[in-house]
Formats: structure tokens, sequence, C-alpha cells
């Protein structure tokens, strides 16, 4: 399969697998999400130096639970910016996911033909 962006070699690893039905919960700017919402942050950012591997960069931060990713909403990078949490269905047609970092938090490397922003809805729960 294709992914979305251009991954090293080796990426996504051995252990991340397709999802069947998975529910996740990502942030995006303002209140309708666009393409740009799920692109990684290597891609937005591509002279930046990471504190993870670059395979990692190169993924997007989803989390299972809703109020984890509320969590990032208060952190003081986000809290002055318009910000909504979206729900997100992963099925295996969108890509690999691997548990990463905390323990709700997972990392997600998009298939090239999977549209995200056209198939997620706000959460407000």
């Amino acid at each position: 399969m294709q992914y979305m962006e251009n991954l090293p070699h080796g990426c996504p690893p051995d252990d991340a697998y397709e999802p069947e039905g998975m529910i996740v919960y990502r942030m995006i700017d303002g209140n309708t999400a666009q393409k740009s919402d799920f692109y990684s942050h290597r891609k937005l950012f591509p002279e930046r130096l990471f504190n993870t591997s670059v395979c990692q960069a190169c993924s997007l931060s989803v989390f299972s639970e809703y109020q984890d990713c509320c969590k990032i909403l208060r952190l003081p990078a986000h809290r002055e910016k318009k910000k909504s949490i979206v729900k997100i269905a992963l099925y295996n047609s969108s890509g690999r996911i691997k548990k990463t970092g905390h323990k709700n938090h997972y990392s997600w490397w998009l298939y090239a033909e999977y549209l995200p922003h056209l198939k997620c809805e706000v959460a407000y729960e």
C-alpha cells in the first residue's frame, strides 16, 4: 500500500497494524476538518529536529480516549488557538497504527487513498 507521505525505510514499524473499527480522536484547527489537519509534523515542519524517531514524526498523533485529546487543548501552545477535536473510525483501509508514548496515544500512518477530513466528525462528548 502507498502511504500519504514519503516514509523512511522500515516505517511504519513491523508491529504497527491495520485497525478494524477503532475509534480515535485528533485535534484540528477550527471547526471543520481540512486535509492539512492530517499532515504529519514532519511534513509541516521539514527542517525541525524532533525528540522522536523520523518514522514517528511522519505519523499523526491520535488518542483512543476523548479526554486525553482534550488535555492537549489545555497545553500553553494551544490555549489561544481555535481548535476542535474530531472523532474518526479507523479501518484496515485507513492505514497502520501503533500505540506510542502515553497509554492512550497512537501513531497513525495514513494510506494515500484514505481521506480522513471527509470521514471525521467534530466530537462533543
